[in-house]
């Protein structure tokens, strides 16, 4: 390989890692980051941008978006569970389902059965009632404005 084939490789290379952090540590990441990073960009000042990027390359800050999304790839894979157990109103396969989902388990036996009406409240489209009864159980939307699930996921 030649020096410039090299070099190219490395700068695509440089540009995948700073694009991951941008995702990984954006908004969600603690102090002014955020802030910083989004400064750097409006006034296209690549430098600055770089050397905030870089800053928040560390070892904590990976731990911790694997932390996340580690959960979240297991709340997407019990998703369709938790949906099947909800719609055929099986508590105790609802209970398996969602063992990993953390904003689930304030649902019991008992109040099981308001869950399932926030459900066929968001099928039917009456978001405002779904959100009231799943308030009422402590079920509640800590991802507010994430994605456009259906039914209890909303």
């Amino acid at each position: 390989m030649n020096k410039k084939t090299i070099f190219g490789i490395l700068a695509i290379f440089v540009l995948m890692v700073s694009s991951s952090a941008v995702y990984a540590f954006g908004p969600r990441s603690s102090g002014d980051y955020g802030t910083e990073a989004r400064t750097a960009l409006d006034n296209e000042d690549f430098e600055e941008w770089k050397e905030i990027i870089s800053s928040e390359l560390t070892e904590d800050n990976f731990e911790m978006a694997l932390k996340r999304h580690t959960h979240r790839e297991e709340v997407r894979g019990n998703r369709g569970a938790v949906t099947v157990a909800i719609e055929s109103e099986d508590y105790d396969a609802y209970v398996e389902a969602i063992q990993n989902c953390e904003r689930m388990q304030g649902v019991s036996k008992e109040n099981f059965d308001i869950l399932i009406e926030a459900h066929q409240a968001m099928e039917s489209g009456d978001h405002e009632t779904a959100r009231g009864l799943r308030e009422s159980i402590g079920v509640i939307n800590r991802y507010k404005n994430q994605g456009s699930g259906r039914g209890f996921w909303k």
